[in-house]
């Protein structure tokens, strides 16, 4: 039998597929992928990062610097709205909360003031719970003190009701910028009266200090001057406010008393969490009023104390005359009371004046309102019948319709009411004068022709005639005295106050000193 046996042979195929080009090419799709979008991710950063910084973090770093800022001095902070470079887009949440920091670091500002920067500073830096703390301790400060006050206020209120808010900040506008300008601060607004400070702080040397008070005299010496020369635009009242001004005063003027002194006060906090005024304490702060209130009996503008007399330059002191020497309390040593004469009969808005009518150019004005305006008013009206009578009496008292505005060198220019192209007197009246006063020098008070204009009733000679007047009324020779002050007073025309009032002294203790005369008159009692 035949056996076939058959060997299976297995045949193996092997196919070999050479993919390197494409596994090369997905790895570069892939690197280019990832390298894309780490490009985008990177620009999208970039992008998101840029105005995240511009429009967050940016303005929050700000605004937190300004915090900061105010925080150590809320005066010294200039809050000005950051525009859009700044990241401070309108309606974003970062300008609404701007826009806040800056109208309360504002209000803070104005609100306080120079006093209360400390007790500003204090609260911010303590955050312990959040709360305000007002009940703590004030500090102790050396300063120069001025008062001023607005002659006739009750009255010169009744007349302009509403509008009497416009006359105390006009006035309030014209003096405040001048102080700044002469490195002094506004500290109270109490209605008619203003408190004003130069602080002399820790360091200042001798030439300095005294720069300073010559500066609060100046200040006041010019805004008797700009009262004066700016009377339009703050007498600018309504018709019927207008009428009952000068019907009551026909020849109504803005007139201040003013006192100046130096001495040390407490500068702090006073009041509760519900309201708080930032001021100083003071006995020398109520000299200051003191010393004001005295100047209607001595019948000038401005009285001065001995010890701030002491600072001031050379140059200013030989403009000004010792009109007494009293004793305020017994607790007060004696001093001296003195004056920087002013005449308040110039009108400073003429630039080519030579002591013309005081008020000139505000009657003039008040006659174009009341003419143009009375029309409108109705002729039932009891104030239509009024404010047609002054301006009848205005008109004629001013001789022409020509307005003269301002001064000549930085009021409106003259001009012709009558005329329809011209812009109304009114609208010119509100604009708020500029006021830029030169930097000061000890050479002022000879080159400033509104100071030597304010003086011009008291020259060398009457100078020297009352010294030797005020030297024997101190001496305790009133007979000699009285005779000296009768000269003086005719110098003067009879308008000297400081003559006038000595002389009453003097007769109502017989025209003699009284027998315990140490010198000076004891104000203990109160009184003058």
């Amino acid at each position: 039998m035949l056996v076939l046996n058959m060997v299976e042979q297995t045949f193996t195929t092997t196919l070999t597929f050479d993919i390197r080009y494409q596994t090369s090419q997905q790895a570069l799709f892939g690197i280019y992928t990832t390298l894309y979008v780490i490009v985008i991710l990177i620009t999208g950063t970039l992008f998101f990062s840029s105005d995240v910084t511009r429009l967050v973090i940016t303005p929050v770093e700000k605004m937190v610097a300004l915090v900061q800022k105010i925080s150590v001095n809320p005066l010294g902070v200039q809050y000005k709205m950051l525009g859009e470079e700044d990241g401070f887009v309108a309606g974003m949440e970062t300008t609404v909360l701007l826009t806040t920091i800056t109208k309360i670091g504002g209000l803070m500002r104005v609100g306080f003031g120079e006093a209360g920067a400390d007790v500003i500073a204090n609260n911010l830096n303590d955050s312990a719970g959040g709360k305000l703390n007002l009940m703590g301790g004030g500090n102790m400060i050396t300063s120069i003190f001025g008062f001023c006050d607005v002659r006739q206020f009750t009255d010169t209120t009744e007349c302009l009701q509403e509008e009497v808010m416009l006359f105390v900040n006009r006035i309030a506008h014209i003096l405040h910028n001048i102080v700044v300008q002469c490195s002094g601060s506004a500290n109270k607004n109490i209605g008619d009266a203003f408190l004003l400070t130069w602080k002399l702080t820790e360091g200042l040397k001798d030439d300095e200090i005294c720069k300073l008070a010559d500066q609060a005299l100046y200040a006041f010496c010019k805004t008797v001057v700009e009262l004066n020369r700016y009377a339009t635009f703050i007498c600018n009242f309504s018709v019927a406010a207008t009428a009952r001004l000068y019907k009551r005063f026909p020849n109504y003027s803005v007139r201040i008393g003013s006192g100046l002194h130096v001495g040390w006060a407490i500068e702090g906090a006073i009041g509760s969490n519900r309201k708080i005024d930032a001021s100083y304490l003071s006995p020398h702060v109520n000299m200051t009023e003191f010393l004001e209130s005295s100047t209607k009996a001595y019948g000038v503008p401005l009285l001065m104390s001995e010890p701030f007399y002491k600072l001031l330059s050379s140059d200013a002191k030989s403009y000004i005359r010792q009109v007494d020497r009293i004793r305020k309390s017994e607790k007060d040593d004696p001093m001296g009371l003195y004056t920087y004469d002013s005449d308040l009969n110039i009108d400073f808005a003429d630039d080519t004046r030579k002591q013309s009518k005081s008020k000139q150019a505000a009657l003039k004005l008040m006659a174009a309102m009341a003419s143009k305006k009375s029309a409108m008013v109705s002729k039932n009206s009891a104030e239509s019948k009024v404010a047609a009578a002054f301006a009848s009496k205005a008109g004629k008292r001013s001789g022409t319709a020509d307005v003269k505005r301002g001064g000549a060198k930085n009021g409106p220019p003259t001009r012709d009411v009558e005329n329809p192209r011209e812009e109304d007197a009114t609208e010119q009246g509100k604009r708020a004068p500029v006021i830029s006063l030169k930097p000061y020098t000890t050479d002022i008070w000879e080159e400033d022709t509104d100071m030597v204009d304010l003086r011009h009733l008291v020259n060398g000679k009457f100078l020297s005639i009352w010294g030797d007047g005020i030297a024997a009324y101190i001496k305790g020779d009133w007979r000699k005295a009285r005779d000296i002050f009768h000269e003086t007073s005719k110098m003067s025309g009879g308008k000297d106050g400081p003559s006038l009032f000595l002389i009453d002294v003097i007769d109502h203790h017989g025209g003699s000193a009284p027998s315990d005369w140490k010198g000076y008159r004891d104000e203990s009692a109160g009184g003058h």
